[in-house]
């Protein structure tokens, strides 16, 4: 499999070629402390990944310390580096002492170096020489290399033709194809449901700025009509009530942005899955996008109760009894 591997790379079909040890594991945090000694631990499956050659693997996968501003980290024998969302699940940090069960089901005990990013899948990495010093022992032979990393040239088309034929190959088990888990996770759906939230929750908006903008209208009837007795043109009557929505309105949206940021973190950070990770992203142009489109609705619902306000008549409004 390795040769006809490599002559693909003769023939550009691939870029890099990684022999690794993949296999199946779990981890779960180690409980130091006696009075857990009865308490069932609670253990999530990851992907054992075991490499020889960390420079080719920096190459290959993106390895982004969470933990310093998502500064590229190094795989070294000190320590495994632990995805993301499997440290998320079972609140593991940097420096956080596991315990790590191998395919054979040995148990080793070891300190996570560092969390990466990674937001799909749940790995764990280490060195050979990690690797066998927690499970085998000094002494031990080499680990038997049972899969191969590759990075592919050309275009999504043609790296996805290519896993697909590599599959077929004998001795070859399973393919796992990064270009193709990132068109599967596409989200077209949910961008769909995105796009209808945000839609109700405008109109939402715009109905609650309009029923407050009525009651407040509908609640000062003899002060709207005491300012036109006094001689205050139509347009000084609007201003002096849309001053106030649009002081409002600043404020709520001063105060909602970072709260809604605030909130949608929470939630998230509440979605704990050991295989995907949720994680909130804003862009500046959002929270712009945002404020932008409540004032515009604030707008809108001051044009639309104006002919409210004209309708006001001083004298029977100054006679009616409250």
């Amino acid at each position: 499999m390795k040769k006809s591997v490599e002559q693909d790379k003769a023939n550009n079909k691939v870029e890099t070629i990684l022999p690794a040890y993949v296999g199946s594991g779990e981890i779960s945090k180690n409980q130091s402390n006696k009075s857990h000694s009865h308490h069932v631990e609670d253990a999530e499956n990851v992907q054992l990944i075991v490499v020889k050659d960390t420079k080719t693997l920096s190459h290959l996968v993106n390895l982004q310390d969470v933990n310093n501003n998502l500064q590229t980290i190094k795989l070294t024998d000190e320590g495994p580096l632990l995805s993301q969302s499997a440290a998320a699940s079972l609140d593991i940090t940097r420096g956080s002492e596991i315990n790590v069960t191998n395919t054979s089901f040995k148990r080793a005990k070891v300190k996570v170096k560092a969390i990466v990013r990674n937001l799909i899948g749940s790995n764990i990495y280490m060195t050979e020489r990690c690797y066998e010093r927690l499970f085998n022992g000094e002494n031990s032979k080499l680990l038997k290399h049972n899969a191969l990393i590759l990075r592919l040239r050309g275009g999504d088309n043609n790296k996805i033709k290519y896993a697909d034929n590599v599959s077929e190959r004998d001795g070859v088990l399973a393919v796992m194809n990064i270009t193709r888990m990132k068109h599967a996770f596409s989200f077209d759906l949910m961008n769909a449901v995105v796009a209808l939230i945000v839609t109700l929750a405008a109109g939402l908006a715009l109905a609650v700025l309009f029923t407050l903008a009525s009651t407040n209208i509908s609640e000062r009837t003899r002060e709207m009509a005491t300012l036109k007795v006094l001689g205050f043109y139509r347009r000084e009557v609007h201003s002096y009530v849309h001053k106030e929505m649009l002081t409002l309105t600043v404020i709520g949206i001063a105060v909602g942005l970072p709260l809604g940021r605030l909130i949608a973190g929470l939630l998230t950070s509440a979605l704990r899955m050991p295989s995907l990770y949720f994680e909130v992203e804003v862009a500046p142009l959002s929270y712009c996008i945002a404020g932008v489109a409540t004032l515009i609705f604030a707008l809108i619902v001051q044009w639309a109760t104006n002919p409210a306000l004209d309708r006001i008549d001083p004298v029977s409004s100054l006679k009616s009894v409250e």
